[in-house]
């Protein structure tokens, strides 16, 4: 899935927080403006890119450990 809808990419893109959309196997298959430039890359540069791979040390942090969390328990997480 990508944001290829012009107004949906509008929306998405004036969020000031990142959006990062993943499947099962960690790959990148949306991110928003404020997503590239946290992971300080292009659009292009991350979709289809596998997480872990494309930021290695974010696996072992506790923003990844999170992650991980959530993914496998598919319950809602929050940063403290």
């Amino acid at each position: 899935m990508t944001f290829t809808d012009g107004s949906a990419v509008r929306i998405l893109d004036a969020l000031t927080e990142g959006l990062l959309v993943v499947d099962a196997g960690w790959r990148v298959h949306a991110v928003n403006a404020a997503g590239a430039r946290a992971f300080d890359r292009p659009v292009d540069a991350l979709l289809g890119g596998e997480v872990w791979a494309l930021v290695p040390s974010l696996a072992t942090s506790p923003v990844g450990e999170l992650a991980r969390e959530v993914m496998t328990t598919r319950a809602p997480r929050a940063m403290r």
